[in-house]
């Protein structure tokens, strides 16, 4: 029992670790996950589009984005119109910010269920027979490690979606400014739009820090963990 105690003692740490992450997930990202800045998937895309811009390019000539002799486009689809391209930043844009929306409401369910399998790996440690232990133990932990690779995946892929969208707005500047025949303020509200999504960047990016940060901790805990309840095995009376 006093081995049981020992391992008690070094799981607690854990749970309580656990409740910090939720209220730190929940609490930082509350105001991106407001609707007044995030759409569900199915919302309309207009929103995010700005119509005052499409009506100014479609009311002159078809105009192309130029480039320099044997520049090819990396992130630009249409290059030939102004407008396609236009359109392609507002859907990109939405679909990076739906993809934030959803996995971090993924994350938020993720991390309300650590509790529950801390409790688990508790009431395992304290009643369980030494055969349950070793099989239900491992199974709870392996439960919490994977919600770790989960939320960080999902941090991750939602990074480099605004990292994509920041580098086709930075290819639409260069080319628009390589021109020298859009309009100014079309350029100064493209500027703005480049540091809009930085500041979406860097949020995001923070999010996925504190996921990181916590999903180390939670390793080093299941390290513990394992490491106490070998531990606590061999201290066992056999006979």
């Amino acid at each position: 029992m006093g081995s049981c105690s020992l391992v008690f003692l070094i799981i607690l740490p854990s749970f309580l670790t656990s409740q910090t992450i939720i209220r730190e997930i929940s609490q930082k990202p509350s105001y991106l996950l407001s609707k007044s800045v995030f759409l569900s998937p199915d919302s309309s895309v207009n929103p995010f589009y700005d119509t005052s811009l499409e009506r100014r390019s479609a009311g002159r000539r078809r105009r192309e984005i130029e480039s320099a002799d044997n520049y090819t486009f990396k992130y630009i689809r249409h290059p030939q119109s102004y407008r396609t391209t236009l359109i392609q930043i507002a859907n990109d844009g939405w679909e990076a910010f739906s993809q934030a929306h959803s996995s971090m409401n993924t994350i938020q369910l993720f991390m309300t269920q650590i509790p529950r399998h801390i409790k688990t790996s508790l009431k395992i440690l304290v009643s369980a027979s030494p055969r349950l232990l070793e099989r239900m133990l491992i199974q709870s932990l392996n439960d919490i490690d994977q919600i770790g690779r989960e939320c960080s995946k999902l941090a991750s892929n939602t990074h480099d979606q605004f990292v994509s969208v920041m580098q086709l707005l930075g290819e639409v500047i260069e080319m628009t400014v390589l021109t020298q025949s859009v309009n100014m303020q079309k350029l100064q509200a493209a500027e703005i739009e480049l540091n809009v999504s930085r500041i979406a960047q860097q949020q995001q990016k923070q999010i996925s820090d504190i996921v990181q940060k916590h999903y180390s901790g939670a390793q080093e805990s299941v390290r513990k963990a394992q490491a106490a309840y070998i531990k606590a095995l061999e201290e066992l009376p056999t006979g």
